[in-house]
């Protein structure tokens, strides 16, 4: 496993390899079209499902897994972290997401890229404080400056690697690129507290 910052900021890491061989192959051989699903909350609009975690399956073990790893994650991002709480997500055809801030509601995350889907990584983006503005609702934070600023860092949405990022008003990330009839983006969203 490799975990490691991407500049001297310390609020936005690559994560290679954190999810074992076994898992992975595991993972491989699972229909995940058959796998029973609902909508992510706060997301309804976006082409996104929400896969289940059944006793026994691969994906609660993953998730365990993940859980396991939580000092090796809170001594690399210099967080004690209590636990990691994880949601799969599998996004089809149409799936994009524009640039947008995360509420303050999320802290640290990390977002690990379960399969191989060319141009449908994260991308974080370089933008200035007064771009953001800020409004006494459950969002909070809302950028307001061009569509596509400079970008920060593009992740590879590459099998078993991703991104863990600190939240906070200046990051600013999305998808830019809208997944075409073939492509499929398998990943696990997990929630660091």
């Amino acid at each position: 496993m490799l975990i490691q910052s991407i500049d001297d900021k310390n609020d936005l890491f690559a994560v290679k390899d954190i999810i074992s061989d076994e898992l992975m192959t595991r993972l491989s051989k699972e229909i995940i079209e058959a796998i029973p699903h609902t909508k992510q909350g706060y997301q309804d609009w976006y082409n996104r499902r929400l896969l289940t975690q059944l006793p026994g399956s691969v994906l609660l073990d993953i998730t365990s897994h993940i859980q396991s790893q939580k000092d090796i994650i809170g001594e690399a991002i210099q967080y004690e972290v209590k636990n990691i709480a994880s949601s799969f997500w599998y996004d089809q055809e149409g799936f994009t997401m524009s640039p947008h801030i995360d509420n303050p509601g999320v802290q640290n995350v990390m977002q690990i890229y379960l399969n191989d889907c060319a141009d449908a990584g994260t991308v974080f983006y370089n933008i200035l404080d007064n771009q953001v503005k800020d409004r006494d609702d459950h969002q909070h934070w809302y950028y307001k400056g061009p569509a596509y600023p400079k970008e920060r860092m593009a992740f590879d949405f590459t099998k078993n690697n991703g991104y863990i990022m600190i939240n906070h008003r200046l990051q600013l990330h999305g998808v830019p690129h809208k997944l075409g009839k073939e492509q499929k983006r398998l990943s696990v969203y997990c929630y660091i507290s």
